[in-house]
């Protein structure tokens, strides 16, 4: 092989390593950004402490803190808007909190919770589903920000059914009447006893 050939060859392969060189620190770059970055969500949930209630959860699920969170909807998003099976009261658009004046610094899996409303309530005045844009920063590794966009979407429909749905009172007394329907079967089968108070004395029954 001829010295230029052996030339072309050696600069072929820098070339190659090269390439190969930018390729892997771009990729490293990306990936080391990825693991960085924050990513806001927004998405109801409902209180399982209060079953008939809806949440609107913001979150910060990524590993990075967000700086200045903005929200964007489609269209008024309604608030407060009470009902379990129907509209009862009137669901306004949200004036203020964080869907209005935005969050200024959301750490990395920290969130904010909004007492959104009850089910009927929600499908009554969402009219079907509303797309939020959401606008945050980020910090580059390598100083500065940078803009980032996400999309979520506001739903109750996927509800329906669920414990959110519900008409929980109904439920109650349904099973406090089960209750009582089996004091009395046990009273009647003298399985149990009741003491009752006159005056000073006691009676057993």
């Amino acid at each position: 092989m001829s010295s230029s050939a052996t030339d072309i060859a050696g600069l072929l392969v820098t070339l190659v390593v090269c390439v190969v060189t930018v390729v892997a620190t771009v990729i490293n770059y990306y990936v080391l950004r990825a693991s960085l970055e924050p990513e806001i969500v927004v998405y109801p949930e409902h209180d399982e402490k209060r079953p008939s209630l809806i949440m609107l959860i913001i979150k910060n699920v990524g590993k990075g803190s967000a700086h200045n969170v903005r929200f964007y909807p489609q269209r008024p998003i309604p608030s407060r808007a009470w009902g379990i099976e129907k509209l009862t009261s009137e669901g306004k658009p949200f004036e203020s909190g964080p869907i209005i004046s935005g969050i200024p610094f959301l750490a990395a899996g920290s969130s904010r919770i909004i007492d959104w409303g009850q089910f009927g309530g929600l499908r009554d005045t969402l009219n079907g589903e509303i797309r939020l844009s959401i606008q945050y920063y980020a910090k580059s590794p390598f100083g500065g920000f940078r803009l980032i966009t996400s999309d979520s979407v506001l739903e109750v429909k996927s509800f329906s059914a669920t414990t959110a749905a519900k008409r929980n009172e109904v439920e109650i007394k349904s099973k406090t009447l089960d209750e009582l329907s089996g004091a009395v079967q046990a009273l009647l089968s003298g399985t149990k006893t009741v003491r009752v108070r006159v005056d000073e004395d006691e009676t057993k029954i």
